[in-house]
């Protein structure tokens, strides 16, 4: 058949019912080969399947063809030639480097060269691309597992440069030929040795033994690989790959075959990216949801804050995102956020104040998911939720750098009114949550994300006691005293522990929506019962022994009261007495800002934090953790209790006040008997007290334990775990 191959009813009836000029049939000299070529397969199946058996089966089918030439009178080689059975030789009888004689650098056309540069870059390009397409695809076909890519691209890179150095054409791996040698047994570097010097030989020789060789033989060849391909892209994968993936090898084969092989490559990328797009649009960006009653940060707070910060946990919403977000996964994120604060879905019911989400698992944004956060910030403004971003750092990894700068691009940090990137920082300084909301705040984590968020829940509940004070002073309440044996004490000596939060004065903010009120509410619950608590223990208690000249109670009773009554379970611990005797075993201990308190791997005491704030640093091997310790909590009761060594390095993040409990203290407390005659022999047994106390310092710690790997499995949490009405 001369030309190429269309696909037309001329062709077809070419190949079925045309006849050559000896009178025989066309289709008898393509259905011999497929015929050889099946009976091979069939050998393959049904009787052994070893290296030689492809190699000696062709052999075979040449010496037969020759041995008939042979047998059959009348019939010779040029005949065959002629009618299509064997190859017609070359014509030529130049040497096989003849063409080097014709390089003339002075009659090349350098114009004309030019004009071929765009066909030099596709032949370029389609040169690299071959490679990770045929590569991997023959590493399947022969299952070979060690491959690296880099390292055939260098090859092919150096082979294609010496190649085209010695005037010769472009290399590239045939993959059916590839195949059928490394199943034929060569599989090694010695094969493709062998393999180039028999080439080179048969170079230096002559093409006159192509003359020689049966068209059914090569046909035959080639009907195997392409029946063996066939088998391989679309019975294999049946049923093993999604619909439109198969669709997609389908649309592949076809173009291939009817159009052409580079096109073919083409169409299957253009495919893969479409196939690539719609399987990513359809795995959700939100791996997890939380709210602030589950997610929490690592701060370790007093109970009555604990208690308080879980009451309005609902208004902290935290959605994890992760993988690559375009265009097709954020519509989700988009649609899940519309419909949190939708009134009739779920903001009517729980009312969110901040917004965090968590983007450490973010690897990728484009353009038009970065706009979309923009619609998304705008969506919160008209609700007053706070929006905060967190796992991006300018200082982190480079996906982190180009995620800011996607999301900075397209002004997600710029406020227009203050023209300045807005940063945890800045809302340090602005005394109430509500003249803020507008900013986006950008954390290097979640801990920070949601400590900020804890930190100004907690403003709201200083300003609510603070303001229940100041109330009860201005109706006269302040008068009201509890009398001890010889003392009067001021219900407002218990009052306040300094957290290291900002003093916000006495100005509450007008709750004007059902958000705030509940916030409000909430915190004037705590507070009242915080105040209604310590003024039943002063009443029920002996105070004359623990009093200031000024009236108060003198630290640390107060702290060891607060940071222990809402834990407390046995009556002692309940008693002012017995927090009076205990302090007695404390010494307080000032701790500058940045100083160690103690290290890992030394021995500690026990300490309970006045004013300040501590920062605890775990550096384990599987990774690093770092813990707030506010004034009101305490710090090192594990390692002290149990005599075991500390894994974690205490520093102080501000100027701090503890009071230090020494391990030869504790068994002076614990060795302590009252006298019959003393004030205190009410009290029961130092080994008693010491015992009760050890129970409240475990209490805390469970409380901690609970709180830190609860916060270490929602970070490493991909799970939706959220009430959010529109899960994806």
């Amino acid at each position: 058949m001369q030309g190429n191959l269309e696909y037309s009813w001329e062709t077809l009836k070419y190949l079925f019912w045309q006849v050559d000029d000896y009178n025989v049939l066309i289709l008898i000299k393509w259905v011999v080969p497929i015929v050889l070529a099946a009976l091979l397969i069939l050998i393959q199946k049904k009787v052994t399947r070893n290296p030689l058996l492809v190699p000696g089966y062709f052999i075979s089918v040449f010496i037969a063809f020759h041995l008939l030439v042979i047998v059959i009178p009348n019939l010779s080689y040029q005949l065959l030639r002629d009618a299509g059975w064997l190859f017609q030789g070359p014509t030529t009888s130049e040497p096989w480097w003849y063409f080097y004689t014709l390089y003339d650098f002075k009659e090349v056309d350098y114009w004309s060269l030019v004009k071929t540069v765009p066909a030099m870059f596709a032949l370029t390009f389609f040169g690299i691309l071959h490679v990770p397409i045929n590569v991997p695809a023959l590493a399947a076909s022969i299952g070979e597992d060690n491959i690296n890519i880099d390292h055939e691209l260098l090859a092919h890179g150096i082979s294609n440069a010496l190649s085209g150095l010695m005037g010769s054409i472009q290399n590239y791996l045939v993959y059916t030929n590839s195949v059928l040698f490394i199943r034929s047994g060569a599989d090694s570097r010695l094969s493709g040795v062998m393999l180039a010097f028999a080439t080179f030989g048969i170079m230096i020789s002559g093409p006159d033994v192509i003359g020689f060789i049966p068209v059914m033989v090569v046909g035959a060849l080639i009907f195997l690989l392409g029946f063996e391909l066939v088998e391989e892209a679309l019975v294999d994968t049946w049923g093993r790959v999604s619909r439109f993936e198969y669709a997609t090898i389908v649309v592949i084969v076809v173009t291939m075959g009817m159009i052409d092989f580079v096109f073919g490559i083409l169409v299957g990328i253009l495919l893969a990216c479409v196939s690539l797009v719609i399987q990513t649009s359809q795995r959700s960006a939100i791996k997890a949801t939380f709210t602030g009653e589950v997610a929490r940060s690592t701060v370790r707070r007093n109970a009555v804050q604990q208690r308080f910060l879980s009451d309005v946990g609902d208004q902290i919403f935290v959605m994890r995102l992760g993988g690559n977000i375009f265009f097709g996964t954020i519509v989700r994120v988009e649609q899940a956020i519309r419909d949190l604060l939708d009134e009739d879905k779920y903001f009517k019911e729980k009312p969110i104040r901040y917004l965090i989400l968590d983007m450490g698992a973010v690897t990728s944004i484009d353009f038009s998911a970065a706009e979309a956060f923009c619609r998304i910030k705008r969506l919160l403004d008209t609700k007053s939720v706070f929006l905060l971003i967190t796992g991006l750092n300018d200082d982190a990894n480079v996906d982190s750098k180009e995620i800011i700068k996607s999301l900075r691009s397209v002004g997600l940090f710029h406020d227009e009114e203050h023209g300045a990137a807005n940063r945890e920082e800045e809302s340090a300084t602005t005394h109430y949550e509500d003249e803020s909301w507008s900013f986006v705040r950008l954390f290097p984590n979640l801990n920070s994300a949601l400590e900020w968020s804890e930190n100004q829940f907690l403003k709201t509940y200083f300003r609510t006691r603070q303001l229940s004070v100041a109330t009860g002073q201005s109706s006269g309440k302040s008068s009201r005293t509890v009398s001890g044996s010889d003392a009067v004490i001021k219900p407002e000596g218990l009052a306040i522990v300094d957290l290291g939060l900002p003093d916000l004065g006495h100005n509450l903010v007008l709750a004007t929506t059902p958000r705030l009120s509940g916030l409000h509410r909430s915190a004037a619950r705590h507070a009242h019962e915080e105040n209604q608590q310590r003024l039943l223990e002063m009443v029920e208690s002996d105070t004359s022994s623990c009093v200031s000249a000024t009236g108060l109670l003198a630290q640390p009773v107060p702290l060891f009261m607060q940071t222990f009554q809402a834990i407390a379970t046995p009556v002692h611990a309940r008693d002012i007495r017995f927090w009076t005797h205990v302090a007695s075993f404390f010494r307080r201990q000032a701790v500058p800002h940045d100083t160690v308190l103690y290290r890992s791997g030394t021995a500690p005491g026990f300490y309970v934090v006045e004013t300040g704030m501590l920062r605890a640093e775990y550096r384990l091997a599987q990774g690093e953790l770092y813990e707030s310790i506010s004034a009101g909590t305490t710090c090192g009761e594990l390692p002290f209790f149990s005599e075991t060594l500390p894994t974690a390095t205490v520093v102080a993040a501000v100027d701090s006040v503890v009071w230090a409990l020494a391990r030869e203290d504790w068994e002076r407390l614990r060795a302590w008997q009252p006298e019959e005659n003393d004030a205190a022999a009410a009290l029961p047994s130092g080994w008693e007290m010491a015992q009760e106390f050890y129970e409240l310092a475990l209490r805390l710690t469970v409380e901690r334990f609970t709180s830190v790997m609860g916060y270490v499995m929602i970070s490493a949490n991909t799970t939706t775990h959220s009430s959010q009405p529109a899960k994806d």
